[in-house]
């Protein structure tokens, strides 16, 4: 209809500039514990200034503490115990604190945590048992097993232990659709049609108009 937003003020040939009603503010990989503070502080801007109805997040979970990628690696790991990311208990703390300021922040608005690939390090490092030979995080890491043998979400359960998540937060299933003005925002983006690798013509087949993380 010849009308565009950009940065919150919408544009159209027949009326002066206006202010926006934002639908969805999708904030992309988040990553806890890696997060860029100016990139954070500026999301936390931006939730003020437009105020979005809806907050979409990618990765909120970091994994670090519990990432494969460092399986068999000495310095790696020695590398994440000193910069102090070693900690599973930690991480789900850092997780907590970090859902309750955004729920601050949005004043009770709906935010949706999307299903991501490193939501899925902790379920990866329950499914190979890796806690045998992680003294460190065994016992946190036990009490997320049975649920996670029950199919519910390791980080979702880890955070719960920590404090009640707010009532405004929802978790995603990894299939689970989230259709807004018909764009998905409920799929990560590293994976595409029937569950293979994500590319843009299978993300795009499989998915529609989407905004991915990854």
């Amino acid at each position: 209809n010849g009308k565009f937003v950009d940065l919150g003020t919408e544009f159209s040939a027949d009326n002066k500039p206006k202010k926006a009603k934002l639908e969805v503010l999708v904030l992309g990989d988040y990553h806890c514990g890696d997060t860029d503070p100016q990139v954070r502080q500026a999301s936390l801007e931006m939730i003020d200034e437009f105020g979005p109805k809806r907050l979409v997040i990618h990765d909120l979970f970091n994994g670090h503490s519990v990432s494969h990628h460092n399986c068999g690696k000495l310095l790696n790991q020695v590398q994440i115990y000193k910069e102090g990311k070693a900690d599973l208990k930690e991480e789900l703390e850092l997780c907590y604190e970090e859902l309750c300021t955004l729920s601050y922040a949005m004043k009770g608005r709906e935010i949706i945590i999307v299903a991501s690939n490193h939501d899925e390090f902790l379920k990866r490092y329950l499914q190979e048992v890796r806690l045998k030979d992680d003294p460190r995080n065994a016992y946190v890491a036990s009490q997320l097993m049975a649920p996670a043998m029950n199919e519910e979400n390791p980080v979702e359960v880890g955070i719960s232990k920590i404090g009640k998540i707010p009532k405004n937060v929802r978790f995603l299933e990894r299939d689970e659709d989230y259709k807004i003005l018909g764009w998905q925002l409920g799929s990560h983006g590293d994976k595409g049609f029937a569950g293979g690798r994500g590319s843009m013509i299978s993300r795009e087949y499989a998915n529609g108009k989407s905004i991915t993380g990854h």
